[in-house]
C-alpha cells in the first residue's frame, strides 16, 4: 500500500516529535521555540502543552498563523507545516494527553491553573524525505561533487492538508 502525502506528513510529525514552533510577535518579528508534540490526530491536528499565560499564547491570540518545523537530522528527513493555532483549556483533553514527564514544566500537575494546550490545524505542509541512510546520502553528495552532477536528496512534496 502506498502512502499519500498527507499520511507521510502525519507519520513524520509523529516520528520526529519535537518541532520548532514559529509565531509572529506584535512587531512582525518571527520567534521560534522547541515544542514536544503530545499527539497528532488522524487529520494531522497537533497538540502541545503550554502555559496559558506565556508569550507564545499571547502571540497566538493575536496571530493564528504559525509554522512547525520538524527535523530528523540523523535520518535526513525534514518537514515544514503551516497551520492555524489556538489555545485550548479543555480539562478533559488535558487529562487525556497528560504525562507525568510534564511535571518538569508544570510542577503543580495537570490541575495547574496555567496549563493549556496549543492546538494546531495544518493547512499546508512540505517535506523532504531522504531515500537512504546518512552514510549513503553523504556518498551521493560526494559523487555529485566529483562528477559535476546535481545531488538528488530524495523525495520532496508539497501537501495540502
Amino acid at each position: 500500500m502506498s502512502t499519500t502525502g498527507k499520511e507521510k506528513v502525519i507519520e513524520m510529525m509523529q516520528d520526529i516529535e519535537t518541532a520548532m514552533l514559529v509565531t509572529e510577535d506584535a512587531h512582525g518579528h518571527l520567534r521560534s521555540r522547541p515544542m514536544h508534540t503530545s499527539q497528532v490526530d488522524a487529520d494531522g491536528t497537533a497538540w502541545f502543552f503550554t502555559s496559558e499565560y506565556s508569550v507564545k499564547a499571547d502571540e497566538i491570540a493575536e496571530e493564528h498563523n504559525i509554522n512547525l518545523a520538524y527535523a530528523d537530522k540523523d535520518g535526513g528527513d525534514y518537514l515544514s507545516v503551516a497551520g492555524k493555532a489556538k489555545i485550548v483549556t479543555d480539562q478533559a483533553k488535558i487529562d487525556e494527553l497528560w504525562s507525568d514527564m510534564l511535571k518538569a514544566w508544570f510542577p503543580e500537575g495537570k490541575d495547574s491553573n496555567r496549563l493549556a494546550l496549543l492546538c494546531v490545524k495544518p493547512v499546508h505542509a512540505q517535506y523532504w524525505d531522504a531515500t537512504s541512510s546518512k552514510i549513503v546520502e553523504l556518498f551521493k553528495i560526494g559523487t555529485a561533487i566529483a562528477t559535476g552532477d546535481t545531488y538528488d536528496g530524495g523525495k520532496n512534496e508539497k501537501v495540502n492538508m
